[in-house]
């Protein structure tokens, strides 16, 4: 990993920056707005969904320009310029207009912020490195977010000035911007073909690719487990874990009981992938959903047992970290591996839209299960975990359709990675200058 290009490097620490802002604001966001403002959980809960549309055209935005003559540095600034934007609107919002504006301009800037991060990272490593870079870059946020986390919690318990939390967010958005513009290298892409062609016309052409397709069908899944982990399982803990075994579990306990997953990832990412090295991407991806369908199978028999909320969070958020720094890095790299140099933005935008709707699925169907009573919540889990199970059926289909495309390139003599390549020694369809 100490092999990594230099931008590589220069990203993470920008992105480890830029996560400590987002940490101080991802718990104490909706206590600003309701209980120090006074809007209601409606407005924010509406502000959150209209940040989540615009997001998502965002992406799409965000890979159409990094595909572009504009490339993935310069759509990397004006996401850092957005996000700051927003984070201090948020700071001086007193009503639900001036919420909803900050919102809108913060999920635009993380809209257009992954795409970028993730295509500069494919362009600036060699292919053979770009698990360990994109490993790097998760460490680098899983630490950023957890260090946030921390830092907020005692400044509130200090002053209470919770909107100090979000003048901190914007200042870190233009800390990793200068550091983007300043230390990070222009990718000046050689096109593989017309610079002048229709982006639509991209689009269709990347959505052509049927191994891409049930990479991301399959990556939605894993989108909707990573929702469960952050949206459901605290609810589930609060009021139904508690129910059934008759054991309270304060709010406080919780919040402590989610940073502790979110430091537990930030230390398990660089071993875990490390452990994995000897795995493709795929395999690496399959071994990430078994650990998922352990983790479901265990939340829900120690639920069944009567086991405390606290014994029931400590066991399932270990597994599920363990199986959330499996995903994340094989999935990155997967996407880079088979996206052709001249659509490698929108690939990875594509992939990024995966995050986008399986959080639109996941939270939904976790809320109607513990909904519709303790019993069918507990056995929720259990469904979750059968679905796992197809999802690792899946993976193994989406091996085999990868290597029967790799053998129909290489027998028309075009060349191409393997899983594992180490053959190509770097990204031919760029040039990274100052």
């Amino acid at each position: 990993m100490l092999q990594l290009p230099k931008p590589v490097w220069i990203l993470s620490t920008g992105r480890f920056l830029s996560e400590i802002g987002t940490g101080f604001t991802v718990f104490y966001g909706p206590i600003v707005f309701v209980n120090q403002i006074g809007l209601t959980a409606t407005n924010v809960g509406v502000s959150v969904g209209a940040a989540s549309i615009v997001g998502i055209f965002a992406r799409i935005l965000s890979g159409s320009l990094c595909d572009s003559h504009w490339g993935a540095k310069r759509t990397l600034l004006i996401s850092g310029i957005i996000s700051a934007i927003g984070a201090f609107l948020l700071a001086t919002t007193h009503d639900f207009t001036s919420l909803l504006l900050g919102q809108v301009f913060a999920g635009a800037g993380l809209g257009i912020y992954w795409p970028a991060s993730e295509a500069t990272i494919a362009a600036t490593a060699q292919f053979d490195q770009h698990r360990d870079a994109y490993t790097l870059a998760r460490f680098a946020d899983n630490l950023g977010i957890g260090v946030g986390v921390i830092a907020g919690s005692a400044l509130v318990s200090i002053d209470r000035a919770y909107q100090v939390l979000f003048v901190v967010d914007g200042v870190s958005y233009l800390v990793f911007t200068i550091i983007a513009a300043i230390a990070l290298p222009h990718i000046a892409r050689i096109r593989l073909d017309d610079t002048s062609e229709n982006p639509v016309r991209r689009w269709f052409k990347a959505l052509g690719d049927r191994v891409l397709l049930l990479y991301l069908a399959i990556n939605v899944g894993f989108t909707v487990y990573v929702s469960q982990v952050q949206a459901t399982l605290p609810l589930y803990l609060n009021n139904v874990v508690t129910a059934v075994s008759g054991v309270p579990f304060p709010t406080e306990a919780i919040g402590a009981l989610f940073t502790g997953h979110i430091i537990l990832c930030a230390v398990l990412q660089i071993p875990v992938s490390r452990a994995m090295k000897s795995l493709d991407h795929v395999r690496a991806l399959s071994l990430s959903a078994v650990v998922w369908c352990v983790g479901f199978v265990s939340l829900w028999g120690l639920s069944v047992l009567h086991v405390s909320p606290l014994a029931i969070g400590i066991v399932g958020l270990t597994l599920f970290a363990i199986a959330i720094v499996s995903y994340t890095p094989s999935a990155s790299a997967f996407v880079a591996l088979l996206a052709p140099n001249e659509l490698r933005g929108i690939y990875l935008s594509l992939n990024s839209l995966c995050w986008a709707l399986g959080y639109a699925i996941g939270p939904p169907l976790g809320g109607m299960a513990i909904d519709a009573g303790a019993s069918f919540a507990i056995n929720y889990w259990l469904l979750l975990a059968v679905s796992s199970l197809g999802m690792i059926v899946a993976l193994y289909l989406l091996g085999r359709l990868y290597l029967r495309s790799q053998q129909r390139r290489h027998s028309r003599n075009v060349d191409a990675p393997s899983l594992q390549s180490a053959s190509n020694p770097a990204n031919p369809s760029d040039r990274v200058v100052k």
